[in-house]
């Protein structure tokens, strides 16, 4: 498998064509888009207060953990319909879920919107027979990224006739999922 590492600020709205033009006439069975945390500065803390976060950090977060990702993907359709076994697994948050009592609002509400996007895509790309799947880990400091790495090569290794429509990995040690 040929991968192509393009490094790039997911807050940038140009980005997604960079993105798409970096990799243009290429069959991609996967688009791994790397993305370090985008949360609020005082997210995950216990003295996160939503009536403390920026505007602008808010959109940020929004635009890194979700638009972005609408806007890459649309853009690489073209490239994902020329792979026998197309896949894209977008890494979404037990934040993300229904109930799970987490404060940080501008993170919860991309990740949340993030499975809207897996769900909506893979009813739209059905007919591609691209595969889309959205996986909620936990704590990632407590997860070990092992466990994650051997999720996504089942997940690769699977036939263009099934679809695994969302996997949940809350770590042991999340007590609010």
């Amino acid at each position: 498998m040929k991968r192509t590492w393009i490094q790039a600020d997911l807050s940038q709205r140009e980005v997604s064509e960079r993105i798409a033009s970096a990799i243009s006439n290429t069959p991609v069975g996967c688009s791994d888009l790397q993305r370090g945390r985008s949360g609020e500065g005082s997210a995950f803390s216990p003295r996160y207060d939503v009536t403390t976060v920026s505007d602008e950090e808010n959109e940020r977060v929004i635009t890194v953990n979700l638009t972005s990702a609408i806007n890459c993907l649309s853009k690489l359709l073209p490239n994902l319909r020329q792979s026998a076994n197309a896949k894209v697994i977008l890494i979404g948050s037990i934040n993300g879920l229904e109930n799970t009592r987490m404060p940080e609002v501008a993170y919860s509400a991309s990740k949340f919107g993030l499975r809207g996007v897996a769900h909506a895509l893979r009813e739209g790309w059905r007919q591609h027979k691209i595969a889309v799947t959205c996986i909620n880990p936990g704590s990632i400091g407590d997860l070990p990224a092992s466990d994650l790495v051997e999720i996504v090569k089942c997940l690769m290794r699977l036939t263009n006739r099934t679809c695994v429509k969302e996997i949940d990995v809350p770590a042991m040690s999340d007590e609010n999922v």
